[in-house]
């Protein structure tokens, strides 16, 4: 492979990586439902019985949050680093909103009955971006140990 294809490679990855901005804004969006609008009940109306996948709901939007900010700042420092632990969490958070989806969808008591559509939405929506941004990293790898060491 030429310099130049490995550096336009190299280019055309980090234009699929996330800004620390954009972790920030992350970071701010799951804050505000997971913190402020939220603990979300975990006992049910219906039955009085305590609610897991709410409970897991919870965790999932307070502690991408703080992990999202974490890897801002990381990514300030190192931001291949930032970014491989951000889109990693965002692939994990994403499983996590499918697996409490379905727990939702299972729930004969839940009072919102589209709340799973909803989370598969944003589980697509995260895990789209969190996959494109690893794949990215790995052109960037692959693109960095093609160009030649001066």
């Amino acid at each position: 492979m030429s310099e130049q294809a490995a550096n336009d490679r190299a280019s055309t990855a980090t234009g699929a990586l996330a800004s620390p901005g954009s972790m920030v804004f992350s970071a701010v969006i799951f804050g505000f439902f997971g913190f402020f609008m939220g603990p979300w009940s975990t006992t049910s109306v219906v039955t009085g019985q305590f609610l897991l996948y709410v409970a897991m709901f919870n965790w999932t939007l307070q502690i991408f949050a703080i992990v999202s900010l974490g890897c801002a700042l990381l990514s300030l420092v190192n931001p291949r680093l930032g970014n491989g632990l951000f889109a990693v969490a965002g692939l994990m958070a994403a499983a996590l909103f499918v697996i409490i989806a379905v727990m939702d969808w299972n729930d004969p008591s839940t009072i919102f009955p589209y709340a799973p559509f909803i989370l598969v939405f944003f589980a697509v929506w995260n895990g789209c971006g969190s996959w494109t941004s690893l794949k990215a990293l790995r052109g960037m790898n692959s693109a960095s140990a093609a160009s030649p060491t001066v």
